[in-house]
């Protein structure tokens, strides 16, 4: 079945009747009368929407589980300055009635071309112990393929297919900016800290249309399962350095940055600052730009519950004190359409 309606494209009072994947589902009492309503988090490969089903939930919420596609038909509305879709009827999908893709977002970079990009740098590594390490898990097939294939996070950035490695490989290049400007830092250990810090989310994050927590990732976190999955490869390498192998652990504990972000210790290596600092701000930017892509041709972003504040996207061209259209290296603001452009590579 065509789908025809996509949520980047949902204005104030339009009425829907498309099919969207069930995130998740929640059945809440009603403040002020008896019964229930359901809160739903729907979504398609071109973002999330909260919403609600205020009539017949119980019954309706019978119907379907998370993780379902499901067939909507509702109306935009406006609640605390988000669009949230009142859904009026709503019914399970059956497999041959839908295309997957539809549902499932993916990175626009070429897939082959952040798997080449990754093992060319594992391939420059010097360091015979890191090399050895890098590809105990990018050279296991099973490893590398879950890798290629999951996102960076369950929502707050790279939150799709091919997300991490798409992560991963941003994080490399702005790497290779630092450490031409800091030279005192050890290139091969931070490209080790860059490419296995997230490993960990292998384990912690679940594959499918839904990408949730697992059993261990809501136990022990990425941070910790990724230490472990680190020493676990270490210490089937013979004569790995100690030293090394300490440094090499430390980056993965720290890479958070603080304890309040789950970080068991903070940086306190050269190579584990810089590993903080360059994965944090690509995940930051990443996070900031999908929250305004995601605002069309709006000039404000929706509210960004995590930041606490919308995002300025800006109103189009403007005018320099000559009357003339800046080009885009002149002007401060960005266009839609360099938002949505494919990120190039920087060397």
């Amino acid at each position: 079945m065509h789908k025809s309606q996509f949520i980047r494209d949902f204005v104030n009072g339009q009425m829907i009747d498309s099919q969207f994947l069930a995130k998740s589902k929640r059945l809440a009492e009603f403040r002020h009368k008896p019964g229930q309503y359901l809160n739903l988090v729907l979504s398609d490969a071109s973002g999330d929407i909260d919403a609600k089903v205020w009539d017949n939930a119980v019954p309706l919420s019978e119907k379907f589980d998370e993780g379902d596609v499901v067939h909507v038909k509702g109306r935009v509305t406006v609640y605390n300055n988000m669009l949230q879709l009142n859904v009026t009827t709503l019914r399970r999908c059956q497999p041959h009635e839908y295309d997957l893709s539809h549902f499932v977002r993916s990175t626009d970079r070429d897939a082959d071309g952040l798997v080449e990009q990754i093992r060319s740098r594992i391939e420059q590594v010097q360091n015979p112990f890191l090399k050895q390490l890098l590809k105990s898990f990018f050279d296991d097939p099973q490893c590398a393929a879950a890798f290629f294939a999951s996102p960076a996070a369950k929502d707050l950035h790279h939150a799709y297919v091919g997300g991490l490695a798409e992560h991963v490989v941003n994080a490399l290049q702005i790497a290779r900016v630092v450490t031409h400007l800091y030279p005192q830092i050890d290139a091969d250990l931070l490209t080790t800290g860059i490419l296995l810090h997230d490993i960990g989310k292998l384990r912690e994050l679940s594959g499918g249309a839904v990408v949730n927590y697992t059993d261990e990732g809501k136990l022990l976190g990425h941070v910790v399962l990724g230490a472990l999955m680190v020493e676990e490869k270490m210490n089937a390498i013979p004569h790995f350095p100690a030293e090394l192998r300490m440094r090499v652990s430390h980056m993965v504990l720290s890479h958070h940055g603080v304890l309040e972000y789950g970080s068991p210790v903070v940086p306190k290596t050269l190579e584990a600052i810089a590993l903080h600092h360059i994965e944090n701000m690509d995940a930051q930017l990443n996070h900031c730009l999908q929250a305004m892509m995601a605002a069309g041709d709006q000039a404000w972003s929706d509210y960004d519950k995590k930041w606490g504040r919308q995002f300025y996207v800006g109103r189009g061209a403007t005018t320099n004190d000559s009357g003339t259209t800046p080009t885009s290296e002149s002007s401060g603001g960005a266009s839609q359409a360099s938002l949505s452009a494919t990120p190039k590579s920087l060397f």
